[in-house]
């Protein structure tokens, strides 16, 4: 599974209860569907499911908005 189907997997499924699905471009910030705790949630399943650490520096609403910046970041 890719990246932003993984991404979006979670975030709907975890984060907004599956009331609806993301799509890679949905403004997760802007439309306030996740809020600072939900973006530690993701932040804490993005550094288990790809083993990696996320600096609290690239905590930003440029790398976290969406799904495809967040996709953008992770493959930096």
């Amino acid at each position: 599974m890719e990246t932003q189907e993984i991404l979006k997997r979670y975030i709907s499924e975890n984060l907004l209860n599956s009331r609806f699905e993301v799509g890679a471009e949905d403004d997760l910030l802007g439309n306030d569907w996740v809020d600072s705790m939900g973006i530690m949630r993701l932040i804490a399943f993005i550094e288990e499911k790809f083993e990696i650490t996320v600096p609290l520096e690239d905590v930003t609403i440029e790398n976290f908005r969406t799904v495809q910046t967040i996709d953008t970041y992770l493959n930096k």
